[in-house]
């Protein structure tokens, strides 16, 4: 009996890697070599229906502003958990290169935490443009 259950994990697992794989070559890869000013957030799960591949671009300066102007409103910081928490996966959607606003609803809807990770590379992302902008 367990060697019936270890042999059909393995089975789940050999399979979402196949899944993973061809994503990633068919999908992720020809956008990570045609544009630069994109990040690769691979989010991991345990149910093996779960695809986490999510591609975010920077966020403009439009995106910023309307985010800021949130904080304010609320009167919180940039660095407020609570506040990135909240905020994160609309960050995150926002600057969505891959996969479909529909794909990536369902995802968080599915996986909230996927939207706060998302979020967080977002924010790194426009943090990192800011730094680029001072230094040049």
């Amino acid at each position: 009996m367990l060697a019936q259950i270890e042999a059909k994990q393995n089975k789940v697992k050999a399979a979402r890697k196949a899944r993973d794989e061809k994503e990633m070559a068919e999908q992720v890869l020809p956008i990570m070599l045609e544009r630069d000013d994109v990040e690769l957030v691979h989010a991991k799960h345990a149910d093996p229906e779960f695809v986490g591949h999510v591609v975010l671009r920077r966020p403009n300066d439009g995106e910023m502003k309307k985010l800021n102007l949130t904080m304010w409103r609320d009167k919180k910081s940039l660095d407020d958990i609570e506040a990135k928490a909240c905020s994160a996966p609309e960050l995150a959607r926002n600057c969505l290169v891959y996969p479909s606003h529909e794909r990536y609803d369902a995802l968080v809807l599915q996986y909230p935490a996927v939207g706060t990770e998302c979020g967080e590379v977002a924010y790194k992302l426009a943090k990192a443009g800011i730094e680029a902008e001072v230094k040049g």
